[in-house]
């Protein structure tokens, strides 16, 4: 099966993040069925994806018309069998229980057709355990969304053990159809996109839990420091464009002899980067390639669109130290 071929969408699991993935993919004008156990559920969702529609409009990023497309094109079906029959794709975003989603795949690998393929929004469970329990792991794959998925632009897609090529082109495929961005990851626990959130988030904790400073400095220093260019480039190009290799693995050995956390013990890898030279944007290769590529053209790039942004966050009154004050007491929303 070719994405082309991708008409017809499943979501099993119409809670906190299934509603939003229907909503995407009847937005990019998928036909989609929701399978719910109650009808109270489907009717909960609906209103949601509703009210979600309604922002985008507010926002300017869907017309009325296309909204009144996308609800029409979900339906809701009561019975798993008859939701899955004519699926070419089923995205589950059942609850973190193994137990359950493994049972759950069972049953769909029972009443799929033979060449659908099954992609689970878990968070943290082995895709190659979701997919030992049916008879198709080569077509069982991980596509992973952020909240809120109807929002935020990037999905994981991750290969089990025994997940075929072709289901991980298709998945990825589809996400950029879907007008998101694909990450590609191994089947580890908590991928990628989980490790990084919550490694930052335990140690923004352990900055609370040890006195150095309170959660809304711990938040803003994020915000308005290294958050603001990562949201531009990511951890590892900023580190390339700001930082000489040596510098940051003399900074975490400090730290590592100071805290003796292991946290900050300097990794192997970046030894190997030292040691080849690939010591960040000024050498012309740091975790990634510049070649024939002006140094400063690119600090001028990130610096303009740094402004742009910082002109955004405060058109938007975003520059400020408690940014929630105001809501939901008749303020800015």
């Amino acid at each position: 099966m070719s994405v082309g071929e991708i008409r017809r969408v499943t979501v099993v699991g119409i809670g906190a993040m299934g509603h939003g993935i229907a909503q995407v993919c009847a937005t990019a004008g998928l036909d989609v069925v929701m399978m719910y156990r109650q009808p109270p559920s489907f009717e909960a969702a609906l209103a949601k994806i509703r009210n979600n529609l309604e922002l985008l409009v507010a926002a300017g990023h869907l017309t009325p018309a296309d909204a009144r497309a996308a609800l029409g094109r979900l339906s809701g079906v009561g019975d798993l069998g008859t939701a899955v029959r004519d699926a070419d794709l089923v995205l589950e975003s059942l609850p973190e229980n193994l137990e359950l989603k493994q049972r759950v795949y069972g049953e769909l690998d029972a009443l799929c057709a033979e060449g659908t393929v099954l992609g689970s929004n878990t968070s943290s469970f082995r895709i190659t355990d979701l997919g030992a329990a049916t008879r198709r792991p080569g077509r069982v794959c991980g596509i992973h969304w952020v909240a809120p998925p109807y929002i935020v632009p990037v999905v994981e897609i991750i290969a089990g053990a025994e997940t075929s090529a072709g289901t991980i082109t298709l998945a990825k495929n589809f996400v950029r159809r879907l007008g998101k961005i694909p990450v590609e990851a191994k089947d580890v626990p908590g991928f990628v996109i989980v490790r990084l959130i919550n490694a930052l988030y335990n140690e923004a904790m352990a900055l609370v839990a040890e006195g150095v400073a309170s959660p809304q400095d711990v938040d803003n220093a994020y915000r308005f420091g290294s958050g603001m260019l990562a949201a531009l480039l990511g951890p590892l190009r900023q580190a390339d464009l700001a930082l000489n290799k040596n510098t940051t693995a003399n900074v975490l050995a400090y730290l590592y002899r100071k805290t003796g956390e292991t946290k900050f013990k300097p990794l192997p890898i970046l030894g190997e980067q030292i040691a080849a030279g690939r010591l960040g944007l000024a050498w012309g290769k740091g975790w990634y390639d510049y070649d024939g590529q002006d140094p400063e053209s690119i600090r001028r790039w990130r610096d303009e669109k740094a402004l742009a942004l910082l002109d955004l966050v405060k058109r938007e009154g975003l520059l400020v130290e408690e940014p929630l004050a105001a809501v939901g007491r008749g303020g800015k929303r």
